[in-house]
């Protein structure tokens, strides 16, 4: 009963040795069957794998760029916030605050939002903490920079400064502890 089977003579075989081959077969063809799900179930998740991947790459393909656009965002803001009052209605500087907008509107269109930060928890999946504040612990006190992300994907995290414990109550206390840690 081996797999030679073209010079085995089952002329004389009994029951019991037909049973046991029929047996053998079917074992052997549950063990090509399962052996052949198992390929198609590894194909299909290789397909679902190559998707997600494939996905991805278009989703976050412009992460890097966006990366670079905030940074001249970041610089547009505070070219903004340092602009006289007096030169604010100038022509040309209408014509930057469009650029601003535009870029903006770029990322927009990319999926990007704004982390939100103040007054929040601090969470270190979305926020760096650069410094620590008299104000209640683990709470956003300032924000430093603007964090964003993409999708479910953090491009940058917001530069904070988190409470440190000490909860002021009025400006005097603030003057203390801040002569305290000098």
């Amino acid at each position: 009963m081996g797999d030679d089977s073209d010079n085995i003579n089952t002329e004389d075989w009994t029951p019991e040795q037909w049973k046991s081959a029929y047996e053998e077969q079917l074992e052997k063809a549950e063990s090509n069957r399962s052996g052949w799900m198992r390929a198609q179930a590894d194909y299909q998740n290789y397909k679902k794998r190559i998707e997600q991947d494939r996905s991805d790459m278009n989703r976050y393909a412009v992460a890097p760029i966006l990366l670079h656009c905030l940074g001249v965002i970041d610089d547009l803001e505070r070219a903004f916030t340092a602009l006289p009052v007096e030169l604010s209605q100038l022509t040309w500087v209408n014509g930057i605050a469009l650029i601003h907008r535009k870029m903006y509107g770029i990322l927009d269109a990319n999926g990007v939002v704004e982390i939100e930060a103040q007054g929040k928890t601090f969470d270190p999946n979305l926020h760096e903490a650069i410094s620590q504040a008299p104000g209640k612990e683990g709470e956003i006190i300032s924000v430093i920079q603007k964090g964003y992300q993409v999708q479910d994907r953090v491009l940058r995290p917001a530069l904070v400064q988190v409470g440190n414990g000490d909860v002021v109550e009025d400006q005097e206390s603030i003057e203390e502890i801040e002569e305290k840690t000098e």
